[in-house]
Protein backbone atom coordinates (compact mmCIF):
# COMPACT_ATOMS: atom_id res chain seq x y z
CA UNK A 1 0.00 0.00 0.00
CA UNK A 2 1.40 3.45 -0.77
CA UNK A 3 0.18 6.31 1.29
CA UNK A 4 0.31 9.84 0.23
CA UNK A 5 -0.04 13.05 2.21
CA UNK A 6 -0.49 16.74 0.81
CA UNK A 7 -2.01 19.60 1.53
CA UNK A 8 -4.83 21.30 0.01
CA UNK A 9 -6.85 24.28 0.01
CA UNK A 10 -5.68 24.35 3.59
CA UNK A 11 -6.30 20.96 4.89
CA UNK A 12 -4.69 18.01 4.67
CA UNK A 13 -5.68 15.10 2.37
CA UNK A 14 -4.15 11.41 2.82
CA UNK A 15 -4.68 9.20 0.31
CA UNK A 16 -4.29 5.43 0.79
CA UNK A 17 -3.45 3.86 -2.62
CA UNK A 18 -3.93 -0.29 -2.68
CA UNK A 19 -1.87 -3.12 -4.27
CA UNK A 20 -4.86 -3.80 -6.15
CA UNK A 21 -4.96 0.19 -7.23
CA UNK A 22 -7.87 1.18 -5.45
CA UNK A 23 -7.63 4.36 -3.29
CA UNK A 24 -9.54 5.98 -0.44
CA UNK A 25 -9.03 9.54 0.00
CA UNK A 26 -9.53 11.73 3.28
CA UNK A 27 -9.92 15.22 4.04
CA UNK A 28 -8.52 16.07 7.41
CA UNK A 29 -8.17 18.95 9.38
CA UNK A 30 -5.29 21.29 9.15
CA UNK A 31 -3.77 19.60 12.04
CA UNK A 32 -4.76 16.17 11.97
CA UNK A 33 -2.16 15.45 9.38
CA UNK A 34 0.40 14.61 12.31
CA UNK A 35 -1.68 11.84 14.09
CA UNK A 36 -1.88 10.18 10.41
CA UNK A 37 1.39 10.29 9.54
CA UNK A 38 3.11 9.18 12.75
CA UNK A 39 0.77 5.97 12.66
CA UNK A 40 2.66 5.76 9.30
CA UNK A 41 6.19 6.25 10.61
CA UNK A 42 5.75 4.04 13.34
CA UNK A 43 3.91 1.30 11.89
CA UNK A 44 6.82 1.27 8.71
CA UNK A 45 9.83 1.71 11.58
CA UNK A 46 8.43 -1.84 13.49
CA UNK A 47 7.03 -3.30 10.44
CA UNK A 48 3.25 -3.20 12.01
CA UNK A 49 0.69 -5.25 9.69
CA UNK A 50 -2.23 -4.98 12.05
CA UNK A 51 -1.38 -1.11 13.18
CA UNK A 52 -4.17 1.28 11.82
CA UNK A 53 -2.38 1.08 7.62
CA UNK A 54 -2.97 -2.20 7.98
CA UNK A 55 -6.08 -2.34 8.56
CA UNK A 56 -7.55 -0.56 6.04
CA UNK A 57 -9.20 -2.61 3.08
Amino acid sequence: MEIVFKKQNGNNLVTYIRDDGSTNAEKLGPDILHDDFAHFVVEQEFSLENGFGGNIN
